[in-house]
């Protein structure tokens, strides 16, 4: 009997000090890193944080300027309501239990899973971002999975970015009506939405782009959405002199709102690129207006 105690008194020692052990090494596993992927000359670092993925760097690598602002925006904001009508929002940088950021086939893997609401248990949200190395730009695709019958997903807001100062002093080529230029962000709060689709937006696109500086030609980010469907989207900017960044984004409506467990497919690609010289350059404005999609 002495020595069946002692063998349980031991092997329960040992379980304890391995859970211990196990518990530790947790604590004190290396947090993720940021990863790195190139496009040409627009790198893209994402970092896996506790509960959300962030887009951390957007990097002209011929002048090593940073496109984005020092506080960053979430890259989606998923907006779901259940049948009573309370409304939850999900956004990219917090609030997920199972994360991934891998390289596939030279493209970045996004994947979001499993909720901290145990209402939306086996919704996943995926991305890809491929590169096209010969336009320095980025091609994004999104969608939603196994969103329970509690809920109905009725807004995409994807992308989005939030410019730093210097990324957008030369203006931003807005859409509004037959296009805006919009200069002197920093002097007031600009806040535009326009429907495209609604008669009002003439494009899918922004440009933003700096000012040229000892003679080289300035650095602008094209941010659009190439949808030859041309699905019905609400193309938004925001400045906001205080913090001196500017904020880029589309919301979508989700097909079927108020039907539940619907999912949320993007339609066409979104598209961030690199391009040289404001919004006049030969370069850029030909390749705007050759494309259909628009």
């Amino acid at each position: 009997m002495v020595k069946l105690s002692t063998w349980v008194c031991a092997s329960f020692i040992v379980a304890l000090a391995a859970a211990f052990g196990s518990a530790a090494s947790d604590v004190n596993a290396d947090p993720p890193q940021p990863q790195t992927f190139t496009a040409g000359s627009l790198s893209m670092t994402l970092l896996e944080m506790d509960g959300g993925i962030r887009v951390q760097s957007l990097l002209d690598l011929d002048s090593q300027q940073e496109l984005l602002a020092q506080e960053s925006v979430p890259l989606f904001r998923l907006i779901l309501r259940d049948a009573k009508g309370k409304e939850q929002t999900l956004s990219a940088d917090a609030g997920w239990k199972r994360l991934s950021v891998r390289q596939s086939d030279g493209a970045a893997a996004l994947t979001w899973e499993e909720p901290s609401d145990e209402g939306l248990k086996g919704f996943r949200v995926t991305a890809k971002a491929v590169p096209d190395t010969a336009t320095s730009s980025w091609q994004w695709s999104l969608q939603t999975e196994g969103l329970g019958a509690d809920w109905s997903l009725w807004d995409a807001v994807f992308p989005q970015v939030a410019l730093r100062d210097r990324a957008a002093e030369g203006g931003v080529l807005y859409p509004g009506g037959a296009g805006q230029l919009l200069r002197d962000l920093w002097t007031r709060e600009i806040d535009e939405s326009t429907r495209y689709g609604g008669g009002w937006a003439c494009m899918q696109f922004m440009a933003a782009f700096s000012a040229e500086r000892d003679g080289q030609p300035a650095t602008g980010l094209y941010f659009a959405m190439h949808d030859p469907m041309g699905s019905t989207k609400e193309i938004v900017l925001q400045s906001r002199p205080a913090a001196r960044d500017v904020r880029l984004s589309f919301a979508h409506h989700a097909p079927n709102q108020g039907v539940s467990a619907n999912n949320f497919i993007l339609p066409g690609k979104a598209v961030w690129r690199l391009f040289k010289g404001d919004w006049r350059s030969e370069e850029h404005t030909s390749e705007l207006q050759s494309r259909s999609d628009l």
